[in-house]
């Protein structure tokens, strides 16, 4: 599942942060984060990044408890 949304514009680009309802940081979006931090640092057309969140809030709850125990039984 795609939560990391990445679009360039006039040499800026937009990492937005799209995992409702708040946007807790989990290891699928830690691998997009990545991703999206690579292709920044690879481009020559990207002057500026700017990494936002959809919603009220962009990471504010920490880890997904839920990814989290699923990943890991507890």
């Amino acid at each position: 599942m795609t939560v990391i949304r990445f679009e360039v514009d006039r040499n800026i680009a937009l990492v937005t942060i799209d995992q409702p309802p708040v946007n807790a940081f989990n290891r699928a979006m830690g691998d997009q984060l990545i991703a999206a931090c690579d292709e920044i640092s690879e481009r020559d057309d990207i002057r500026v990044a700017v990494l936002t969140g959809l919603g009220k809030t962009i990471c504010a709850a920490g880890a997904d408890g839920v990814a989290r125990k699923a990943q890991t039984g507890i």
